[in-house]
């Protein structure tokens, strides 16, 4: 059976100008505010077809590059067929327009969580009922899982921690290059380079 990577991205609120929302979300539920799904597109091959849902926008499905700092990704394996219903459910509710979930947010931590129907979604949430959508996280409870919740469950998944998307495209493309400087003899060492990619730097080892 096909195997195929998935990103789930989490955005960490570093920034002083953060809206309130992100700050309050981190301070309440944990370091996280925010987490994404990072596909890689079946036809350009590229792992940055995003998906998710920002706060007063609706849920998303597009392209997307990541270049500010405040990112963490982690990367599980899961297979093929799993990764297209993801896709599938992902462009479904894009195409839907589905809004963010503003109540279900303020409830997700309160004895009275607002119930999933599939009408809003806030971004975790999201997420846990894309992965439901391929038979994953079945007994997780979308409308109580934080971006926090959520980066501490894929510990448990078979997931490491990896780079930027475009960082990784790189490295697949033109390996690691690595300068050395002189030796106790003078001697100017030169550059080499290393083909690799981010599966071998398990966030376990």
């Amino acid at each position: 059976m096909s195997k195929e990577s998935l990103i789930v991205a989490f955005y960490r609120p570093e920034s002083p100008n953060e809206p309130f929302i992100n700050r309050a979300t981190a301070w309440i539920t944990g370091k996280f505010s925010h987490c994404e799904l990072l596909f890689r597109n079946p036809k350009t091959g590229k792992q940055n077809l995003a998906s998710s849902v920002f706060q007063s926008e609706c849920v998303f499905f597009r392209s997307k590059h990541f270049g500010r700092v405040c990112w963490t990704f982690k990367t599980i394996q899961i297979t093929s067929k799993q990764a297209d219903q993801m896709r599938v459910f992902c462009s479904n509710a894009a195409q839907k327009h589905i809004p963010f979930n503003n109540l279900g947010l303020l409830r997700c931590c309160s004895p009275w969580p607002r119930p999933t129907d599939h009408t809003c979604y806030f971004c975790s949430e999201y997420l846990i009922c894309a992965f439901q959508a391929a038979g994953l996280f079945e007994h997780a409870i979308p409308s109580v899982v934080t971006p926090s919740a959520l980066f501490d469950m894929l510990q448990d998944f078979n997931e490491y921690t990896t780079a930027t998307p475009m960082l990784q495209e790189r490295i697949e493309k033109k390996g690691l290059k690595f300068k050395f400087g002189t030796n106790s003899q003078g001697t100017v060492k030169k550059h080499s380079k290393l083909k690799t990619t981010w599966t071998n730097f398990s966030s376990n080892s």
